[in-house]
């Protein structure tokens, strides 16, 4: 018979097992379980249990009959009943879920593409991270979903208000609310100019312009003594109001006068002739026999100027007579979010149409320049870049000059088997050469237009050489309190032309010269308190040479480029100056 404690040790230790089914897997031993059960040596016994041979057991193996009850039941084992052991309950709240997701320690532990981060605070793979954001450009991090949303994290994610060369204001970043404004205060704005609905508006009594806007439309070819109030007038566009203020200039001479100019009020106005408040401090000539143009452009007047991000302002070019001057007076303060550009407007380049002929056999035409047109061939007119070299093939136009020089034109090629080249001015055939700097840096007094780049040389079977780049015109600007520059100011100088071999249905084989580039032209600023100009917002650079028609229809290697036109001048006058231009500024 097994004795009452060995059962009830038997007992407990199923009860326990049964119910802590499964603690070894969470780290749980349960002593007398199942396993403790399985695990004891067959022939084990605890050793204060009694043994097998304790046990009393009759020989034959049948009962004893005085242990039977009287009803024939089972035997009773006349123990008294064991009190039941008060057993502890056995919690599994603390037991992790086998479904819960694992925690991440690090981004490896994230295999989601669409949450490839961890954060380690909270063990869970996220989108992305707000502290830093972790986020591309114009994006951020919500840290509600922390996922990536568009929308502005700072003013980096916002693009500029404008595009292009004339750049802009930048605009700002509303942190809170995720979204790119021009301004949110008026402080974000300038000088006499408002925040409002995120966009900065000019004042009352401000000029806005808005769009593209041609001024200094009157203009005259004008003649005038030192010491004289009267200023004769030659050919003349629009009229020239009482009052009006304007610009006096000589813009081409032989004699070395070329680039000076005085501003005079107008107190009387007859059919040929101004009346000026003050006399003229030079004279000024019109003279087409002695190669001299003086010009006389009315000034356009502002209280305050705004141009806006789509606006631009312009003047008439260069057309021999008078135009390539754009000037303006602003009592106050001058805005310029959008443009202000001569780009092309100043002395031009010779080109030859096709309802003009072929121009074949011939040298190139210089590039106009402070001392006249030019005329066919390689020489430098000046600051003109010079025409190039006739015949084949390929002979560049020189680049023009005025503040830097022009380069000079590439060096064609002749062909072995025409015996140096149809026509050939020589072998190779030469470039034209480019023009000599001139004027001074000091805008205060004196300013030029830009001089042109010389046409390319004309082949034997072509059409037309390219023609040379314009030089960049002027821009005169003064604003009596500040002046700032948001967008851009430019005097370019044009790209020469590329040779036109077949486009006039005339033509064969190739080796028409490229033309050279035109020179910037000149930019003047003056402020009563200050001007800002950004990073090279106010530029006068010269163009790009043009390419002879065998580069440009299937012989790459022979582009021979036209000469690229020399850098402008840029002078700024004010008390405190902000920023660079290019080429670097004059401060008188």
């Amino acid at each position: 018979m097994v004795s009452s404690f060995t059962a009830r040790g038997i007992a407990l230790a199923g009860l326990l097992a049964a119910m802590c089914n499964g603690c070894v897997r969470f780290g749980v031993a349960v002593i007398g379980g199942d396993a403790a059960i399985d695990s004891a040596p067959a022939d084990s016994a605890p050793a204060d249990s009694p043994v097998a041979s304790d046990v009393d057991a009759p020989d034959g193996g049948e009962p004893d009959a005085s242990a039977l009850d009287a009803d024939g039941g089972e035997p009773d084992a006349r123990l008294p009943d064991a009190p039941e052991a008060d057993l502890p309950d056995v919690a599994a709240a603390d037991a992790p879920s086998l479904d819960a997701p694992a925690r991440c320690v690090q981004n490896d532990d994230c295999a989601d593409p669409g949450r490839p981060l961890c954060n380690v605070s909270t063990g869970r793979c996220v989108g992305c991270l707000s502290s830093p954001d972790t986020c591309p450009l114009r994006r951020y991090c919500d840290p509600s979903t922390e996922t990536c949303q568009d929308g502005c994290l700072d003013d980096r994610d916002c693009a500029p208000v404008g595009g292009g060369d004339a750049g802009s204001r930048p605009r700002r970043c509303d942190p809170v609310r995720h979204t790119c404004g021009e301004c949110f205060v008026d402080a974000d704005c300038p000088p006499g100019v408002a925040c409002a609905g995120g966009t900065c508006v000019a004042g009352a009594g401000a000029t806005v312009i808005s769009g593209a806007t041609l001024i200094n439309t009157a203009r005259a070819a004008v003649s005038g003594s030192a010491g004289s109030t009267t200023l004769w007038l030659g050919e003349t566009v629009g009229a020239f109001p009482v009052g009006a203020r304007v610009l006096i200039h000589q813009t081409q001479s032989r004699a070395g006068d070329a680039g000076r100019y005085e501003l005079r009020r107008v107190v009387a106005a007859e059919p040929g002739s101004l009346t000026l408040e003050a006399a003229l401090s030079r004279g000024y000539t019109t003279d087409s026999s002695a190669g001299a143009r003086a010009q006389a452009v009315l000034v356009q007047e502002y209280t305050d100027l705004y141009v806006s991000v789509s606006g631009s302002l312009s003047a008439p070019e260069w057309n021999g007579r008078h135009g390539g001057i754009l000037a303006v007076d602003v009592a106050g303060d001058a805005v310029i979010e959008g443009r202000i550009t001569m780009d092309g407007r100043g002395f031009r380049g010779s080109s030859h149409a096709c309802g003009a002929g072929l121009y074949r056999c011939q040298s190139g035409v210089a590039g106009e320049s402070p001392t006249g047109v030019g005329s066919a061939g390689r020489p430098a007119n000046g600051g003109g870049g010079g025409g190039g070299g006739a015949g084949a093939d390929c002979g560049a136009g020189g680049g023009g000059a005025y503040g830097g020089v022009g380069a000079s034109g590439a060096e064609g090629d002749c062909e072995a088997e025409t015996d140096g080249g149809v026509c050939a001015a020589g072998c190779p055939n030469p470039g034209g050469v480019g023009g000599g700097a001139y004027g001074g840096a000091d805008l205060s007094e004196e300013m030029q237009l830009g001089s042109a780049g010389g046409e390319g040389g004309g082949d034997e079977d072509g059409e037309t050489p390219g023609g040379g780049g314009n030089g960049g015109g002027i821009v005169w600007l003064r604003a009596g309190r500040a002046a700032e520059v948001h967008g851009a100011i430019t005097a370019a100088g044009s790209e020469g032309l590329d040779g036109n071999q077949r486009g006039c249905g005339m033509g064969d084989g190739c080796g028409m010269g490229g033309g050279g580039g035109g020179s910037g032209g000149a930019v003047r600023l003056a402020a009563a308190t200050r001007v800002t100009l950004g990073a090279d917002r106010v530029r006068s650079p010269g163009g790009g040479g043009g390419v002879c028609s065998c580069g440009s229809i299937d012989r790459p290697e022979r582009r021979a480029p036209g000469g690229s036109g020399g850098v402008g001048r840029v002078g700024v006058a004010s008390p405190r100056v902000e920023g660079t231009t290019a080429p670097a500024y004059d401060p008188r």
